[in-house]
């Protein structure tokens, strides 16, 4: 038997390849007869000459039946136009030919109206020069240029010719309409150095041809463009500086911290108006300017340890995590952060929970709750005036658009194109300031699951728009215009698997399908407006160098950036914040002979334990602890409740 499929087998490969090979030569022959066909059909012929003045002599020829040709200025040269200051390049006629005959007619016009005697088909040239239309940067030049031709369906060829010496450094071509249903373009270096561009279907009603080249700086005489690129480059860049310093003169005079004043030791924190004592975790959101860091939640925890509102147990490690028991249902005496932490903490009646991974969400829940509490009670110690910091952006806003505006009108004197630049800018920072506050939020939710989680759930936030985007929409319906499309469509299958695996972690990290999508829907929908604005913003400056681009993008972030600093404590804010500085003297002096003279507490097991939660807010456990090693025998009893806190405590921060 595997004799026999051994002898057939060479025999069956051999009829498929004499039934296979037929085909496929005839598959390879149709494009050529199509062409063929094509070429003694309708037919565009565009050369481009590029002279060393920067200008370009063109001629475009048309061989169709229609015995009137109504030629000008296109959508596609429009499009295809790269030059930042000329949106519409000049294209001066200087000879046209009917059939051969040539005439003056329409010399030094923009367009012409050819009309041929009899029937078709006919021939018509247009010799025109162009300028304005090459775009020079510092290391390289480029030309682009489209053509749209609507009457009847006509097979293209362009070619380009450099000035002597000059090589092509990069082609490339699109024939078909702007976003889908693109036909190839045969492209190629002729051996007397010219630039082929050959349609391999006819071009139809409503379709583009564009093409691009590129070549090395040195061989065409730069116009004015490039001085201008440069002088637009260094203006902005002045700008920014002074947007800069215009930030700190406002930072300087309305958002500075006052002078520290006298700071006394203290051996008990600080009291409120309303005579209750501050908590751990307020003492570490007002020391850090409205913020509760890991350090700060983690003394919420052992302070209700303390107050023996929940109970303790477990060693830490992976096989025996810590667990958390409540201990009252309704305990007393509880500040409002800490009252937030065990509701959350604890959510539906629940009485325990144990901190492995299955608990991050609700840990995080829990200090997010945490920090609402605190913000609501201490935000209005810190005063940010929004009139001044309205000013400050008007002003920084008004100096950039002012320095982008005179040079867009003043060399495009195109007043409504320098209104739309100005809108999209503006747009694009307002947008950056309410992402800003959106990156804060979901830095204090999700911060304490660590920065694994974290980075993970960035990840995922960055490929959902992509795979929204690119994967069903561009890569979808063949979108092979769009920018990045080859690279994307490259990587679908890693990208899909990516994002298949981000979803995975980040419902095992969170324990909730809800979680990771909610916070991903909410950062596209600020992605999506970058999406846009991005895209105008690109369409519009697209020609602008990178360092042009990058000081227009400083100036208009550089005040957001100014915000979380233009914060300024209040008189109020001031005197706590001295309080919680003598209390730190309490806390982390070592000398115990400089504190003798003001009877400190009686260093006792109590003492220790009562202290250690705003020690750990202050990030002074170590300092506070080594007071305490001749107690290190009756802390380290097993069982105890002083045991438990401090090798929490140490276990939190891997001591």
């Amino acid at each position: 038997m595997r004799t026999a499929a051994a002898f057939l087998l060479p025999v069956i490969l051999g009829l498929a390849s004499l039934m296979i090979l037929p085909a496929l030569a005839s598959a390879e022959e149709s494009p050529r007869r199509s062409a063929g066909k094509t070429a003694s059909g309708p037919k565009l012929t565009i050369f481009f000459s590029v002279n060393k003045d920067g200008t370009i002599t063109a001629m475009e020829e048309y061989k169709i039946s229609h015995q009137t040709l109504d030629w000008g200025p296109s959508p596609g040269r429009l499009y295809a136009s790269h030059s930042p200051f000329v949106m519409e390049p000049t294209a001066e006629i200087f000879i046209t030919s009917i059939d051969g005959k040539e005439s003056h007619e329409h010399k030094g016009k923009t367009a012409a109206v050819l009309t041929a005697q009899g029937p078709g088909p006919h021939t018509y040239r247009v010799y025109y020069t162009v300028r304005d239309n090459i775009l020079f940067r510092e290391d390289h030049d480029s030309l682009a240029w489209g053509v749209q031709y609507s009457p009847e369906p006509v097979s293209v060829v362009a070619i380009v010719q450099l000035p002597e010496g000059a090589s092509f450094r990069e082609m490339s071509s699109r024939l078909g309409h702007e976003t889908v249903g693109h036909k190839p373009v045969l492209q190629k270096v002729s051996e007397r150095g010219r630039a082929l561009f050959i349609g391999t279907q006819p071009m139809e009603r409503g379709e583009h041809f564009l093409f691009r080249v590129r070549w090395d700086r040195g061989f065409v005489t730069p116009d004015a463009s490039l001085d201008m690129q440069r002088t637009l480059s260094l203006a902005l860049w002045c700008a920014a500086a002074a947007v800069a310093l215009l930030c700190f003169a406002f930072w300087y005079k309305f958002g500075r911290d006052p002078v520290r004043g006298l700071v006394i030791p203290l051996f008990h924190p600080p009291k409120l108006a309303d005579g209750f004592l501050l908590s751990p975790g307020a003492v570490n959101y007002i020391m850090h300017a409205a913020s509760l860091t890991t350090a700060g939640f983690t003394s919420v925890i052992m302070s209700l340890a303390v107050q023996k509102a929940l109970r303790l147990s477990g060693s830490g490690s992976r096989k025996d995590p810590y667990l958390l028991e409540r201990t009252d249902k309704k305990p007393a005496g509880l500040l409002t952060d800490e009252q937030a932490a065990v509701e959350h903490l604890f959510p539906g009646g629940k009485n325990a929970l144990q901190l492995d991974h299955h608990a991050a969400r609700t840990y995080t829940a829990a200090r997010a709750a945490a920090y609402t509490a605190l913000a609501s009670r201490f935000r209005s110690l810190w005063s940010l005036r929004f009139a001044t910091v309205a000013q400050m952006h008007a002003a920084a806003y008004g100096l950039t658009m002012l320095v982008l505006g005179i040079f867009w009108i003043s060399f495009t004197g195109d007043v409504a194109m320098a209104f739309v630049v100005l809108s999209i800018a503006s747009g694009t920072s307002v947008l950056w300031h309410f992402t800003v506050r959106r990156l804060h939020q979901t830095w204090m939710t999700w911060r304490e699951m660590g920065i694994a989680t974290i980075a993970a759930l960035s990840a995922f936030c960055l490929l959902t728009p992509a795979i929204l985007f690119y994967d069903l929409v561009l890569v979808a319906f063949g979108f092979e215009d769009y920018p990045g499309y080859a690279f994307m469509r490259s990587w679908l299958g890693p990208r899909l698997s990516a994002y298949i695996l981000l979803f995975a972690f980040l419902r095992w990290r969170t324990g909730s399908l809800a979680a990771a999508l909610r916070a991903a829907l909410k950062v596209l929908q600020y992605l999506t407006g970058y999406f846009f604005a991005g895209g105008l913003t690109w369409a519009f400056c697209q020609a602008l160098a990178p360092s042009t681009l990058a000081a227009l993008m400083t100036s208009l972030l550089l005040p957001t950036l100014f915000v979380p600093i233009m914060k300024q404590p209040t008189q109020e804010c001031t005197e706590l914040t001295d309080k919680i500085r003598g209390f730190a003297m309490y806390i982390g002096t070592a000398e115990a002979s400089r504190l003798n003279t003001l009877n400190p507490p009686e260093r006792t097991p109590e003492e220790f334990t009562r202290v250690l939660p705003y020690a750990v807010a202050l990030g002074l456990e170590k300092a506070w602890a080594a007071k305490f090693a001749e107690f290190s025998g009756t802390l380290n009893f097993r069982g105890g409740r002083e045991f438990m806190l401090r090798q929490y405590q140490d276990r939190i921060y891997g001591n």
